[in-house]
């Protein structure tokens, strides 16, 4: 196997051979509970990166996740979050996470973020096709992966509804990547 290094230097970034080759590593039983719940057992690739140049945690393409040595469970949530909204429905999601931003939302010199459960999570880190992404991630990480519940009651429900629909009926697209949004940004 070439080293991460040499990878960089013969394949563009964008090429994830190197990552497909790095072991699948198991998420804590939590996670993989929650997996099982959204239908997503055998379909994830959970990798440990170990470089320094990989800060973040992140969802690449193929079902591959990428994660940092250690990175908090929340982010485990998060990184699953983003595996389920490329395989749903976005219709049905997007009123509920307008809703969630409209009610949550603040902006300021660009900078877009939501303020839920006593702590900031931005969501235009990403870029504008990736909003909806990123608010879906932020709110099931939330929901999910802390256990907890939107203040706002009907949004709550809306919320917890859709989830429930993504368990019960499988809403997923077999291949994520024919389906991306394609209706521009949330305003």
């Amino acid at each position: 196997m070439l080293t991460f290094v040499q990878f960089l230097l013969e394949y563009p970034v964008s090429d994830l051979r190197y990552f497909e080759a790095l072991p699948d590593f198991e998420p804590d039983e939590d996670v993989e509970k929650c997996v099982n719940k959204y239908h997503l057992n055998n379909l994830l690739h959970w990798k440990i990166i170990r470089n320094r140049s990989f800060t973040r945690s992140r969802e690449m393409d193929k079902g591959v996740i990428g994660m940092i040595p250690d990175d908090i469970e929340e982010n485990w949530f998060h990184e699953l979050g983003h595996e389920i909204y490329d395989r749903c429905d976005k219709d049905k999601i997007k009123p509920v996470l307008d809703e969630i931003r409209n009610e949550y939302g603040l902006s300021e010199n660009g900078l877009k973020w939501i303020s839920i459960g006593g702590y900031d999570y931005s969501y235009s880190h990403s870029g504008k096709d990736y909003e909806y992404d990123e608010l879906f991630a932020i709110s099931f990480a939330f929901y999910e992966g802390d256990h907890e519940k939107f203040d706002d009651a009907a949004i709550d429900k809306e919320f917890a509804t859709i989830l429930k629909s993504l368990q019960d009926e499988p809403l997923f697209n077999k291949n994520p990547y024919t389906d991306r949004d394609s209706d521009g940004p949330i305003g």
